[in-house]
């Protein structure tokens, strides 16, 4: 058991360095609305989806389940400041998490991560 946890660890953060490979500062968003799905979706910003099923679709596209699915997250964590905390930087509420902290180290810019947030909740 000891070995598929870890096992499992080196899985997760292969898929998160994978992931982040290119990424080295948050790149700029053009004007007007940022679309949270994208941001969920984009490998080159948040890539949620290669951890977390994709909320809100009838057939899940995902690449792992890393992480937990995120649908109807908003029902489960009703402040939104708590989703948010959680997307800038996952290790102040999980110490042993592999989320990259995507506000902390400026891989998502703010708009960027509220954004996402907005897509959680009506998802």
């Amino acid at each position: 058991m000891i070995v598929r946890l870890i096992e499992f660890r080196i899985a997760a953060i292969s898929l998160v360095l994978v992931g982040l490979a290119g990424i080295t500062t948050a790149q700029p968003v053009p004007t007007g609305a940022i679309d949270g799905r994208e941001v969920f979706m984009n490998p080159g910003k948040g890539n949620c989806v290669a951890c977390h099923p994709v909320p809100g679709t009838q057939t899940r596209v995902d690449r792992s389940r890393v992480g937990p699915d995120l649908s109807r997250i908003a029902a489960r964590i009703t402040e939104r400041a708590t989703l948010r905390a959680g997307i800038w930087d996952m290790s102040g509420t999980n110490p042993n998490t592999v989320m990259p902290p995507y506000g902390k180290h400026r891989i998502l810019t703010d708009a960027e991560i509220d954004a996402v947030v907005l897509y959680l909740e009506k998802n």
